[in-house]
């Protein structure tokens, strides 16, 4: 346990994650099955396909649960001024697909297969792309392999309550 402790002495984390990662697929997740949410960003290289609307109410919900119900959704997007959402059958780690910036009102969910428990909301993870929390690193890890295995340490961490964490890519 001590070599462990010595290794967090180099940041892992914001929930606020920063790289991509081939996640199992929601078939495979013997895991928690949640959401990574990654706000006011999109999904450019694939075309989605509506999935809920609802004219003078909250969406999301309603959105997450039918993606969550439905094998073939990988993603979605949920346009809060459409009051509308679209599902992906594939993921931002897919061929030909990239996550996009975007100035619209929006949110991009991507299913992912998590050793943590439920959250009690509907996404357990939220990335912002491009944004970096500098100067607050309590822990710092080395050889994490994944930003999903980087926030499932962040969430069980224990020595300190952990609410955010970077992961950067070598």
């Amino acid at each position: 346990m001590g070599a462990f402790n010595n290794l967090y002495k180099t940041l892992c984390l914001p929930l606020v994650l920063l790289t991509q990662f081939v996640s199992e697929t929601a078939s495979q997740c013997s895991l928690t099955e949640s959401f990574e949410k990654v706000s006011r960003s999109t999904l450019k290289g694939v075309p989605g396909n509506p999935l809920f609307s609802d004219s003078g109410n909250t969406v999301t919900f309603n959105c997450l649960q039918r993606c969550r119900e439905s094998g073939n959704c990988k993603g979605l997007l949920i346009n809060y001024k459409l009051e509308s959402c679209f599902s992906f059958d594939r993921d931002s780690s897919s061929v030909g697909v990239q996550l996009q910036p975007s100035e619209e009102p929006v949110s991009y969910f991507e299913k992912i297969c998590i050793n943590a428990p439920q959250c009690g909301k509907g996404w357990i993870l939220e990335r912002v792309v491009g944004f970096e929390i500098e100067g607050y690193d309590d822990i710092v890890l080395s050889d994490v392999p994944s930003r999903i295995k980087c926030a499932e340490m962040c969430l069980r961490e224990r020595g300190l309550m952990c609410r955010s964490a970077e992961y950067h890519m070598r």
